[in-house]
């Protein structure tokens, strides 16, 4: 059996609209070139960020003042996975009273042994 598509497909469909989203619903030619949402419509993604665990060590490392620790970051989210990230990052940016939510962040995220119980 043979199957025909008489349509674009759901990631050409997808593609379609996040063209869609960039150009602001309409063409690149509608806009004078001086446009800054001319740039926005034809530049493409932001340099070195690759997927999700880049663009949430790129949040963290920018929303905590330490650009330059953006590496760090991603090593830590590789390890301890991007949903316990997400969550450690959370807690820490609702809570009020914190100096240092770097260091924060690494103690949160570091490996905590469970103390074993005795039983008798």
């Amino acid at each position: 059996m043979i199957r025909v598509f008489t349509g674009p497909t759901r990631i050409g469909k997808e593609l379609h609209k996040i063209k869609e989203r960039l150009e602001g619903g309409k063409s690149r030619s509608h806009f004078a070139i001086g446009d800054p949402r001319y740039r926005k419509a034809i530049s493409g993604p932001e340099r070195g960020i690759h997927g999700p665990m880049h663009a949430l060590a790129k949040e963290i490392s920018e929303t905590f003042g330490e650009p330059k620790k953006f590496a760090m970051y991603l090593g830590i989210i590789k390890n301890i996975g991007l949903r316990k990230a997400y969550w450690i990052f959370s807690k820490i940016k609702q809570s009020k009273d914190v100096k240092t939510p770097g260091k924060l962040f690494v103690y949160e995220s570091s490996y905590h042994k469970k103390a074993k119980r005795d039983t008798k």
